[in-house]
């Protein structure tokens, strides 16, 4: 009687890149969420941005139509001597240099860089020239008072203050300007970003999604091939099990019987119907039997290895 046992290790079935794929997507969605908190931080610094060319404009315009009341204010002064012109020029002067203030908080580096510095200078010469002409109207000396806002001195001084003024506001509406264009130019890089970086994740999940379908397709063919010579091996050991005289039987997993030959029903006497779902060990156990046979028999049954006696 022989007995065949075949035990084969199959590799490991190669698995799809489902950890890269994945990869992929959860760093185009990092990627994706910074870029969007970095677009609304960037609506803001240009809303910023809107505010400021808003103010600068106001703030222009307020230096001026005060710096004009005041000058104002002075004439009236040493028109005719009333004293409520100097409160009322006074009032004036604490708005206007609140508002020189915020106009330097816009652009401080700028405004200090590109005039500024200068205009409040002049705007100190001038202040202490209307002083002077605020004194003699208290004095009662409306002449003198009117002669000091009539000098060349105060008129020159008037015109570099008003190109100071100018200056500084043309410096801030230019650097506002150039700060916007630098956003938008960084808005719309985020934007290329972007779209480049689905574009990327695209490319990469289709690449990787078309070579594991390659790698599908080609296992399966594979494996219909194996199986198919599995099937034509099958018959060929069949033809040659039922033919032999030997004993051939097939157990399956737990050591069953599920297939006996011809030449098993001859040596042994038993049908297939009687040894089905035994075990041959047990089956084979009787008065007289080898029982170190039954031994090797039995132990290459619980290590899947070929025994041929």
């Amino acid at each position: 009687m022989s007995s065949t046992w075949n035990t084969k290790q199959n590799g490991p079935t190669p698995r799809p890149p489902y950890g890269l794929v994945a990869g992929v997507l959860v760093a185009t969605g990092i990627l994706l969420l910074g870029i969007g908190w970095t677009l609304t931080e960037v609506q803001k610094h240009l809303a910023t941005i809107r505010n400021d060319q808003l103010r600068l404009q106001d703030l222009t315009s307020e230096i001026n139509n005060r710096a004009d009341a005041m000058t104002m204010c002075a004439l009236m002064c040493a028109a005719s001597g009333e004293a409520e012109w100097e409160d009322k020029y006074k009032d004036q002067q604490r708005q206007l240099a609140e508002a020189f203030k915020s106009l330097a908080v816009i652009a401080p580096e700028v405004y200090m860089s590109q005039g500024g510095k200068e205009v409040d200078e002049t705007n100190d010469w001038i202040a202490a020239i209307e002083k002077r002409a605020f004194d003699q109207a208290h004095a009662t000396n409306l002449r003198q008072a009117r002669k000091e806002l009539a000098s060349d001195e105060y008129n020159e001084l008037k015109r570099n203050y008003a190109v100071g003024v100018e200056k500084v506001h043309r410096a801030i509406a230019a650097y506002i300007q150039e700060s916007s264009g630098a956003l938008y130019r960084g808005l719309w890089m985020l934007v290329g970003i972007s779209v480049g970086a689905v574009f990327v994740a695209g490319i990469v999940c289709v690449v990787i999604a078309s070579r594991t379908h390659r790698r599908a397709v080609a296992l399966a063919v594979v494996m219909t091939e194996a199986v198919r010579k599995g099937q034509a091996e099958t018959r060929k050991l069949a033809l040659v099990a039922s033919k032999t005289d030997n004993s051939v039987f097939i157990t399956d997993a737990r050591g069953r019987i599920e297939w006996t030959n011809d030449g098993f029903v001859r040596l042994t006497g038993f049908t297939i119907d009687e040894v089905k779902g035994t075990s041959p060990v047990e089956m084979l156990q009787c008065p007289g039997a080898d029982t170190a046979q039954l031994r090797k028999l039995e132990k290459a049954f619980s290590d899947g290895i070929r025994l041929r006696e």
